[in-house]
């Protein structure tokens, strides 16, 4: 069974549940990085914020779906939509796994990747011209991110 999500790669979009998309139902359980991602969602005070929930506010306006957004650790949101109980994950990026397990929206917006390293450490910069130039430094990410580069075959919001 294939689920929704929103998603992200240096393009974002999302994934959708099977439930989603069938939208015979009155409300949608949604879900985005507990991290925060200003200004694509965020919490501030007790609301949740930013141009992901535009996007959601946009689409279901005219409707009678209820959309509840709740923003738990990224790698819940997007085990949890992938188990049925959230309908959509927020600002998702593209990769082989998620494209098998979801249903991907077109992107609505990209990012640019870029690294930060230590000036005492490399006081010249990083010549950094292939991915193999990066498996030769020490790196650290977050917990079921997306760090693959590859590009969605799906296409843009203005394609």
């Amino acid at each position: 069974m294939k689920i929704a999500l929103l998603s992200a790669t240096a393009l974002a979009g999302s994934l959708l549940s099977g439930p989603a998309m069938a939208l015979d139902t009155s409300s949608l359980k949604v879900c985005g990085d507990g991290a925060n991602w200003p200004p694509f969602h965020y919490k501030k005070g007790e609301t949740i914020e930013g141009y992901d929930i535009d996007v959601l506010n946009a689409i279901f306006q005219d409707s009678s779906v209820n959309v509840s957004v709740d923003l738990p650790p990224w790698k819940r949101c997007v085990f949890e939509t992938k188990a049925g109980n959230y309908d959509i994950a927020l600002s998702a990026s593209y990769n082989k796994e998620r494209d098998r397990d979801f249903l991907l929206t077109d992107y609505y917006y990209t990012l640019q990747p870029s690294y930060i390293y230590s000036t005492q450490q490399h006081p010249n910069g990083l010549n950094i011209d292939t991915a193999d130039d990066i498996n030769q430094l020490r790196m650290c990410g977050l917990l079921g991110y997306n760090y693959n580069t590859e590009r969605s075959p799906h296409k843009s919001a203005n394609a």
